[in-house]
């Protein structure tokens, strides 16, 4: 637009190819590009009888407007921005997922570790409790035979001559 030899309106018309050479992009690209610009409206396509795979393009008014308030630099540049945060955000999110995960395993590890632990003093519990029953029946029969021999003793020297025989047989198997 601001070449002298295309003042007039009606030279406003490039074929893909013109516009690919001119501003050094590739064919495919600058194609993908004026198909998008096509179809908001803002470049008008006309046939090229010379290359129909070829065709002309020229902007459009709006195209223009647009063009010149530079609001398709402003999305475009709003659209690369916009990209990036739905990367790094979706970036940050496996991250976390990830790290929820190991937590979780290492939680669970953990947790069956002290389940074994909290089992092992059970048993060790049952088994100082067996112990312990045992010798409380032998306290208790010890006592029983004390208390036995106690009065024995108090009877023999009371003149209880059965008692006297009892007596003397335990005090044989003892020694």
């Amino acid at each position: 637009m601001k070449d002298p030899e295309l003042k007039y309106p009606e030279k406003w018309k490039f074929t893909v190819k013109q516009i690919s050479e001119k501003i050094g992009e590739d064919l495919k690209d600058v194609d993908i590009q004026l198909d998008y610009l096509y179809y908001k409206k803002l470049v008008h396509c006309s046939k090229n009888n010379d290359e129909l795979k070829n065709p002309y393009s020229s902007a459009t008014d709006d195209g223009i407007t647009l063009f010149s308030s530079k609001s398709i630099l402003n999305d475009g540049l709003l659209f690369g921005s916009s990209v990036f945060n739905n990367i790094s955000t979706g970036f940050f999110q496996i991250i976390i997922a990830i790290s929820t995960i190991i937590s979780i395993w290492l939680t669970f590890s953990e947790s069956n570790k002290l389940s074994d632990k909290v089992d092992k003093l059970e048993q060790q519990l049952k088994e100082t409790e067996l112990k312990l029953k045992e010798l409380e029946s032998k306290t208790k029969a010890q006592k029983n035979s004390d208390d036995t021999k106690a009065d024995y003793r108090t009877k023999i020297q009371n003149g209880d001559k059965d008692s006297t025989k009892v007596v003397q047989a335990q005090q044989e198997t003892n020694n």
